[in-house]
Order: C-alpha cells, then structure tokens, then sequence
C-alpha cells in the first residue's frame, strides 16, 4: 500500500511538473506570437509607408519629366527666337558695314577729319553688333546641336602658325608683341580645324584686347600623351572670382574691365563649348597683375 501511495504521489508530482512545463510553453508561445503580431504589424506599417513614398515619388517624377518637357520645349523656341532675331539684325546691319567702308575709302567723295571720325565710330559700332550676333548665332546652334563639326587629323603647329600669321597686324597696332613656340615637326590631333582655328583666334583676340605691354605667346607641346595648347599673355591678369566664372554666358567682370574693353561675355562659353563637343577640356591660370594663361589639350594622335 504504501508502495502505490508513493508512485501516486511521483506520479501526481510529475503530471504538476509537465502542467508547469506546459504552462510555461503555452505562455512562451503567446509571448512569440504577440511579438510576431506586432513585428507584422509593423512590417505592414512599413510596407504601406513605402508604398505612399514609393507613390509620391512616381508622382514627382511625373512632374519632374513634365517640367524637363515644358523647359525643353522652352529652350527650343528660345534657340529658334535668337537665330531669327539675329538674322533679322544682321540683314540692315551688313549693308551699314559695307556703306561705311565705302564711305571711308572715298568712293563717294573726300571726307573731312570730323566726318572720317564719325564714320570710324560707326563702322566700330557696327562691326562690334555683329560680332556680338554672330556670337548669339553660334551659341544657338551649339545649344541645338545644329553647329557642324568635320573632325580630321590636323597639325596644331601649322593652325597655331597660321593665326599668328593673320592676327600679328592686330598685335603690332597696340605696340605688342604675337609669336609662336611650336616644334617644326608636325603635332597631330584628330578635331575640326574650322572650330579649333576659331578657338585660337577667340583666345589670342582676348589676349591681344587686354594685354597693353609686353605681348601674347601661343605654344604647343607635347605631355604624356597629349597636345596641350597654350594662349599666354603678359595682360592685366584676372582676379579669383573672375577665373571661378569666366566660362559662364555673358559673364563680364565686376571691375568693368570687360565692358571698358569691349566685349559680351560669350566668347569663352563658345570656346568651352565647342572644346567640351571634341572632348577637350579647357583651364585658365591667371593673377591680377600679372597676366593670363589659357590652356587646352587633346589626346596626340600616334605618329603625329
């Protein structure tokens, strides 16, 4: 008897323990399924989250590729507005020019100083507007993509040579000196010679307007692998703000000096335009004082 009353009681005290135990796993489980329901609940939270964000930013997008339409479409008519306006100038103006030019050269009769002298500021003026529109015209057509380049292996030191050659007249006028330091074997690159010709000239015309002693340098070398061309004058230099802005469009410097020179602020957007269409780049080293350097490069065409 006493033998069944103990296995009774082992046993009653391992049916409390698998109670306890199961007890333990019941509230061990509800513990995890409470924390599952609330992580759900927020992975849900989060999943709706990303889906509003996911929503606004399509819908901005949208807007965004509506905007970029309307200013594209903006841009274009702008482009379209220029070239017509600046034909339109440039028509009355050709005539002017060339009526002027007549005058001076006495076709129509001797002028006295006082008419040569208003003649001279006409003809200045006039060829100073189309300067100006031809600038316009060309920006337009770079922004549209409509200006033309026929790229070929040319040499540099011919092209450098060649604008010296046609601009030491300019130069000598101001009592300043234009040379070149090329190396007599030819420096080959693969561009448009119509564009690089017009960027050497826009380059040493600024350095020849700014420089009043001493004269600009137009150099070509060689350096690891690349041609990097050089406009260098020994001008009035250009302070820092200056060289942080000088290739943006119609910039003129606050110091008056581009405007007291002449001048629209598009020449060097030009330039670094039709430089960055070849996959050039273009730097400026410069202190005020002291001079300029404008710098170009492209890559050496093996065997040039």
């Amino acid at each position: 008897m006493d033998e069944n009353e103990a296995r009774i009681r082992e046993d009653r005290k391992a049916l409390r323990q698998l109670l306890s135990q199961s007890e333990s796993a019941r509230s061990e489980l509800l513990s995890k399924t409470s924390s599952l329901e609330s992580k759900t609940h927020r992975i849900e939270s989060f999943k709706k989250e990303a889906l509003e964000i996911l929503q606004d930013l399509k819908n901005q997008r949208q807007q965004l590729e509506s905007a970029y339409g309307k200013l594209t479409e903006l841009e274009n008519m702008k482009d379209e507005f220029i070239s017509i306006t600046t034909h339109e100038l440039k028509t009355p103006l050709t005539p002017i020019k060339l009526q002027t030019q007549m005058w001076l050269s006495g076709l129509y009769g001797p002028l006295d100083e006082r008419q040569q002298k208003s003649m001279k500021i006409m003809l200045r003026n006039t060829e100073r507007l189309l300067h100006l529109i031809d600038d316009l015209m060309t920006l337009a057509k770079l922004n549209a993509h409509k200006l033309k380049f026929e790229f070929q292996d040319l040499d540099i030191n011919q092209l450098i040579t060649d604008v010296v050659t046609d601009m030491k007249e300019q130069a000598e006028e101001k009592n300043i000196y234009l040379k070149y330091e090329v190396s007599e074997k030819p420096l080959l690159i693969h561009a448009d010679p119509q564009r690089i010709m017009q960027v050497i000239v826009d380059l040493t015309n600024n350095a020849i307007k700014f420089t009043d002693e001493g004269g600009v340098t137009i150099k070509a070398k060689q350096q690891r692998g690349y041609v990097i061309i050089s406009v260098q004058d020994t001008g009035i230099g250009l302070p820092q703000n200056d060289l942080d802005n000088i290739f943006k469009r119609f910039y003129q410097s606050d110091h008056g000096i581009t405007r007291t020179r002449g001048g629209s602020g598009l020449g060097l957007a030009i330039v670094k335009s039709i430089l960055t269409r070849h996959g050039s780049r273009i730097w400026v080293e410069s202190k005020k004082g002291r001079g300029t350097t404008f710098y170009f490069s492209f890559p050496k065409i093996h065997g040039g």
